[in-house]
């Protein structure tokens, strides 16, 4: 665990660029009044612009950190800079017990964390007026099955208009349309209508995007109005595209999954107005994905730290659904050495797999693949897109060409095992195994890196 850290997995902790950046002026020696850890945290005293310094400390079981900086980033600057030190100038910090403002802050955290276990074994929760609470989700559904009506109705006069009428709207017609979705409390298909206006800008062939995403948007609508006599996996995937939020006690009813893990990629997106965090695990076992999903508003930070590369046992609740991807971490353990795991063999296992789960849930936007025996291609007179191609000749085109030259180099144009998202027209990797080592882009080196965990 105390040996995993190098100052590239360090920045892939960053909120941001700017955090990445202030967190390296950190990473100085002088700054720090005191420096120490013992055999699961780090701590230190960093002078700020007060009189006193700050306190910072760091659990190198999760991460997880706490500094008595005012900053609302997290990790803040000096966590980050704390840690860069640890990777760098390890021969900085001083072995011995904590002292107590960090020996109250691990035991309040282990603390916390029997105490969660305990309620969940023993089942007390709060009260629930479930009558009252019954009366809501009527109340919702109700206004929910009004908002798909009124959208069927509208989508069918979209299609009638015609895409250059539909090109020729501006951004109000989307944005009312969308406003009026909110308004029915079906916020999924409010970001549906708004994806539709997106098409219209999105330059060439955005007229098959359009057309896909209408289709989509259609089947759901259909099946929306006869969802009572659809399977009840169907019915949760269909809730789930509308804007539905699975509750904790439907969480709980589904079962736990355990494994070893590695985080295989991370992205930070930003969503109607939110900083959405997609983590994305994979067990060593059989390769199964999982999603983990981060929401933060304006003003406040993610709060989920997981570094690409970083590997753990842990355990796994997967939201309901015919194709279930999305999970909950319910626990986790220290830090274990990444290792490969199962991946398809070529692009046409990889494909019918795919085939399969957009059958069984058609509202699938992005699909995970581990791939094994890729090799990679740049662009050439032919075809002047990134490739990644299987040992049949088959070919997959890349999303984007970022760090694929460094990866390039490093692969040595050999065989590797790649892990990225399928989004119907391009693979975005995320990742590659190559030999012993995991490689992963960062998102906010400076200059743009490979991440290497071994």
């Amino acid at each position: 665990m105390m040996d995993h850290w190098t100052s590239q997995r360090v920045l892939e902790l960053a909120p941001d660029a700017a955090s990445a950046t202030a967190g390296r002026s950190q990473a100085n020696v002088t700054k720090w009044t005191s420096l120490g850890h013992d055999d699961v945290a780090l701590w230190g005293e960093v002078q700020g612009s007060g009189k006193r310094p700050y306190q910072v400390r760091v659990d190198l079981r999760e991460p997880a950190f706490k500094c008595s900086c005012p900053s609302r980033k997290f990790p803040c600057k000096h966590s980050l800079g704390i840690l860069l030190l640890w990777a760098d100038r390890r021969q900085e910090f001083a072995a011995g017990p904590p002292p107590d403002w960090v020996a109250e802050w691990l035991a309040s955290r282990e603390q916390r964390a029997r105490d969660k276990q305990q309620k969940a074994a023993s089942g007390v929760a709060k009260p629930v007026d479930v009558v009252a609470q019954a009366k809501r989700s009527a109340k919702r559904e109700a206004n929910v099955r009004a908002g798909v009506e009124q959208l069927r109705v509208w989508l069918t006069d979209l299609a009638r208009q015609g895409f250059a009428w539909a090109q020729s709207q501006p951004n109000a017609y989307w944005a009312t349309a969308a406003a009026r979705m909110v308004d029915f409390q079906a916020p999924g298909l409010a970001r549906r209508v708004r994806e539709l206006g997106d098409s219209t800008a999105s330059g060439a062939g955005w007229q098959q995007l359009l057309l896909s995403r209408m289709a989509r948007l259609h089947l759901a609508l259909e099946g929306y109005s006869r969802l009572d006599a659809l399977p009840s996996s169907t019915r949760d995937d269909l809730r789930a595209y509308v804007g539905w939020t699975t509750t904790r006690d439907a969480l709980a009813e589904q079962p736990i999954e355990t494994g070893v893990w590695t985080v295989a990629g991370v992205s930070v997106e930003q969503e109607d107005q939110l900083t959405v965090q997609r983590t994305w695990l994979v067990r060593h076992s059989d390769g199964r994905p999982a999603l983990l999903l981060d929401f933060a508003a304006p003003g406040q930070t993610l709060t989920q730290v997981l570094a690409c590369g970083s590997t753990f046992p842990a355990s796994l609740t997967y939201y309901p659904g015919s194709e279930p991807l999305r999970a909950a971490l319910q626990s986790r353990d220290e830090s274990v050495p990444p290792a490969p795991w199962p991946a398809h063999r070529d692009l046409a296992q990889a494909f019918g797999r795919f085939a399969a789960a957009v059958t069984a849930h058609p509202w699938q936007e992005r699909w995970p693949m581990s791939l094994d025996h890729m090799r990679l291609l740049p662009p050439d007179e032919q075809r002047p897109v990134w490739r990644l191609a299987d040992r049949q000749s088959h070919q997959i085109a890349l999303a984007s060409g970022k760090l694929l030259w460094q990866l390039l180099s490093v692969s040595g144009g050999h065989e590797f095992l790649a892990f990225g998202e399928w989004d119907g027209s391009a693979f975005d990797l995320h990742g590659a195994w190559i030999e012993n080592a995991y490689y992963s882009v960062s998102r906010f080196a400076n200059p743009p890196s490979l991440v290497r965990s071994a």
